[in-house]
């Protein structure tokens, strides 16, 4: 590991009951970093939620349609 440099951000530890949300593509990476930048803490909330409780469906969350709903991997 590596030595902290001062001012280093501290990253959030997940809790072991919470879900890892990782980046299908890279657009997906730059889509979330342009939220983040413009609507930090609805962002904020909305990975929360979706760290703790991925399957929920809500009037606000659901999941895609169509090609966006799914990716398959290697």
């Amino acid at each position: 590991m590596a030595a902290a440099k001062k001012g280093e951000l501290v990253p959030r530890p997940a809790r072991k009951t919470e879900y890892e949300i990782r980046f299908a593509t890279a657009d997906a990476q730059k889509g979330w970093r342009d939220l983040v930048a413009t609507i930090r803490n609805p962002m904020a909330e909305a990975w929360d939620f979706l760290t703790r409780t991925p399957l929920s469906t809500t009037p606000t969350n659901y999941p895609l349609r169509g090609e966006l709903g799914t990716i398959s991997r290697g």
